[in-house]
């Protein structure tokens, strides 16, 4: 009743509150539209008034409005903005001008009571003025007292009206839903057959009522018949305490976990549980558990591990019970038997120290046979460099006779040609005479002769280089590499093998480079070439032909080919001809090194090696390499040395040729001095001689190149920087090192002019 009372006032209220409001402001509209439409009407009848400027015409039509019901005053202004009439009393004493109103729409407004309208006014002739009008609100003010008894008279009608038929549903209402609630309250205390009094046949709310309440109460019995037989069901033991620790839920695994009889837990509460609990623990219950109604330490979900007298591990699960609105109502405690899973980690535990320690056994076995394989390895990378020397110095010693024939023969007419230019140029001077009789020469007969002495001896210059790189045993470098100037090298070297037995026909065609270091890939053809003079027998090179081909292959692969007329390879021996210590010579005349050599070294840079044999009708084999890509652009032609600056250049060598040599290749562009005596120089230096190049041969009998700057550095710094070194053969580690470390400072002996003055350009200026 009271609901539907403060629905039923809120109901009559809201008009009352609002709907006298609207009725007055319609109202009032109505009465500014009225004072609009009066001001309008009079302001017309007092246009000519306003065009002559007559205030008797003025006052004439103002009086007018005592025939109308409201105005309280009015004004006639004309163009000048003064009065041309007044009636009425305005709210202001005094009357002052006021410009004429620019637009055209009356302006209305509200003050003082009444409602001021002012409408603007255009005569035919174009003059301005107004017409101001005042509109009492007494008609307002009554007829809105008026609606307001009207609007209060009707809500209360309606209040009343409504009170009554509330009050006849409350009736019809009441009874049935008292009997509802009175067998809901008895079900909610406990007693399952309240449900029985519930009438559902009875029609109405009431009945639905009752029936959905009957459902619920059949719903909840089949629930909790349901949860008993799954908690009598559960593996865990399951215990629900109460707020004030009575036991309310208890399941039969928790009366075998904690071996108690049904009687002691039926009504029983936690504190007597607890002391029949703690002599089958082997160790004291948490804190929060000796309380007589145990709450959780912590928010949410707790575990605890109990150990008992038995060797059993229980797991305990305690967690809240909450209402729907989060409310804590009681205290759920899950018991799980943990012995058999502990038993396992403990398993678990041992075999994962016992594999630990196997594991650290065998990554000791494992560390010790990396490291005896890595030793291994070691050693088998310097028996492979051994053995690629090793073939190199083989090669080297069959090659010993035929290098000293080919050194010999250049060295034979270099001595000839010399001693001929020096008989016979004194000869060139008036008065003296040929010796022994023998006819003059000519000019041109001497530089001939020198010219064949200056090529000759580059002849043996570049054999004797070819053999210094080839016997080297330096570390691989590989850089791209042209396989045209490493067969050339290779040629050079078995040119005398195969001078006697062969016809050496080249075929080079444009190739990519090749990465791979130039002096074993000379190696490898090198060995090429010899097995194929061994295949030809000697005095017959009229008839057999070795043929070194360089080409593009498959792929863009670039190959070198080293082809025979010889006698070929048997096809039972074809397969084995790259095994280690194989060979078909006779004792004493052979490895079988060469081709297991060139094969591994060619392997390494990622090539191969194909062969070709016939019995009868020669060998052919290619080396095929990956390209190297595209060679840098070089300078189009030649780069010309510039001449050297004056000044001073010592020239230190223990073989005084050697500086007499220099200082007349340099005569002229330099001052050369000649010192044979290394310390004597140092002495000089120190005691304050400079020049602006030194020129030093790496190895002397009394001081090394290397000892000389080193002294240098401590006495001159300055002096050291502009120090280049010669060479004739590093013969030592030390200065074979010292050289690759200062290549671009070391000259090989032999060199030319344009070889010295590059060397020298390379030295800071002084």
């Amino acid at each position: 009743m009271l609901t539907a009372g403060l629905l039923l006032a809120a109901a009559t209220a809201a008009p009352l509150l609002v709907l006298p409001g609207r009725l007055e402001a319609r109202d009032r509209l109505e009465e500014e539209r009225r004072a609009v439409d009066l001001a309008r009407a009079f302001a017309g009848a007092g246009e000519v008034a306003i065009d002559f400027g007559d205030q008797a015409r003025a006052a004439e039509v103002l009086r007018g409005l005592q025939q109308v019901k409201g105005p309280v005053y009015a004004r006639l202004r004309g163009p000048d903005g003064w009065p041309l009439a007044v009636w009425g009393t305005p709210p202001l004493a005094a009357v002052a001008a006021a410009p004429p109103a620019a637009g055209l729409e009356p302006v209305v407004g509200d003050e003082g009571g009444l409602i001021h309208a002012t409408v603007p006014v255009i005569t035919r002739s174009g003059q301005r003025g107004a017409l101001e009008l005042g509109l009492g609100l007494e008609g307002l003010g009554r007829r809105r007292d008026e609606a307001r008894a009207l609007v209060s008279v009707t809500a209360s009608v309606i209040f009343l009206v409504g009170l009554v038929a509330a009050a006849g549903l409350l009736t019809l209402l009441v009874r049935p839903l008292e009997q509802v609630t009175e067998v809901a309250g008895r079900i909610a205390r406990g007693e399952e057959g309240a449900a029985r009094h519930l009438d559902a046949t009875e029609r109405g709310e009431a009945g639905a009522m009752a029936s959905a309440l009957g459902g619920v109460v059949d719903q909840l019995v089949a629930q909790r018949a349901m949860l008993e037989a799954q908690n009598e069901a559960s593996d865990d033991g399951i215990l629900t305490l109460g707020l004030d620790g009575k036991v309310l839920v208890h399941n039969r695994r928790f009366r075998q976990l904690c071996e108690l009889p049904v009687e002691a837990l039926v009504g029983g509460a936690w504190p007597a549980l607890r002391q029949r609990l703690q002599p089958l623990l082997a160790a004291p219950l948490p804190a929060w558990l000796e309380a007589d109604a145990p709450a959780l330490p912590v928010e949410g979900p707790a575990t605890e591990e109990l150990a008992c007298q038995d060797g059993r591990h229980v797991e305990l699960h305690a967690a809240p019970i909450r209402t729907p609105h989060g409310a804590v109502s009681g205290l759920s405690l899950t018991f799980r038997d943990v012995t058999v899973v502990r038993q396992a980690e403990a398993r678990v535990r041992n075999l994962n120290v016992e594999l630990e320690a196997r594991v650290a056994i065998r990554t000791g076995e494992l560390a010790r046979a990396n490291a005896e394989l890595a030793t291994r390895l070691e050693e088998l990378h310097r028996t492979q460099d051994q053995l690629v020397q090793a073939d190199r110095a083989i090669a080297i010693g069959r090659l010993a006779a035929g290098v000293a024939h080919e050194i010999n023969n250049p060295l034979a007419y270099v001595a000839a040609n010399l001693k001929f230019v020096r008989e016979h140029l004194p000869t060139l001077g008036p008065g003296t005479p040929p010796p022994d009789g023998t006819a003059a020469v000519s000019v041109e007969e001497l530089q001939e002769a020198l010219a064949d002495a200056a090529d000759g001896s580059a002849r043996v210059a570049r054999i004797v280089s070819d053999l210094k790189a080839y016997s080297r045993p330096t570390a691989e470098e590989r850089v791209p590499t042209s396989l045209e100037g490493a067969m050339e090298a290779a040629l050079s070297m078995a040119a005398h093998e195969l001078r006697h037995r062969a016809t050496v026909v080249r075929h080079y065609q444009p190739a990519p480079l090749a990465v791979a270091d130039r002096v074993r890939l000379s190696q490898v053809f090198l060995n090429l070439l010899l097995n194929a003079a061994q295949a030809i027998p000697p005095g017959a090179a009229d008839l057999h032909l070795v043929t070194a081909t360089v080409g593009v292959g498959e792929g863009g692969w670039p190959f070198a080919e080293v082809r025979d007329t010889g006698c070929g390879i048997p096809a039972d021996v074809l397969g084995r001809i790259f095994d280690p210590f194989f060979t078909t010579r006779p004792l004493g005349q052979g490895t079988g090194l060469g081709l297991s050599t060139s094969q591994g070294i060619v392997t390494g840079l990622d090539g191969r090696i194909e062969v070709w044999s016939e019995p009868g009708h020669g060998s052919a084999f290619r080396v095929l390499l990956p390209p190297a890509g595209p060679a840098p652009a070089g300078p189009d032609g030649p780069a010309l040395t510039p001449p050297l600056r004056a000044g001073r250049l010592l020239v230190l060598d223990d073989e005084p040729a050697i500086g007499a040599a220099v200082r007349r290749m340099l005569a002229g562009a330099l001052e050369v001095e000649v010192a044979t005596c290394p310390r004597q120089v140092l002495d000089r230096v120190a005691a304050g001689e400079r020049f602006d190049h030194l020129l030093c041969d790496l190895m002397m009998p009394v001081m090394t190149g290397m000892q000389f700057e080193a002294e240098l550095v401590l006495r001159a710094p300055e002096q050291a920087e502009r120090l280049v070194f010669m060479t004739g053969g590093a013969f030592t580690e030390a200065a074979a090192a010292f050289v690759e470390r200062n290549r671009a400072r070391c000259l090989d002996k032999p060199f030319d002019l344009d070889t010295l003055r590059s060397a020298l350009h390379a030295i800071r200026p002084a």
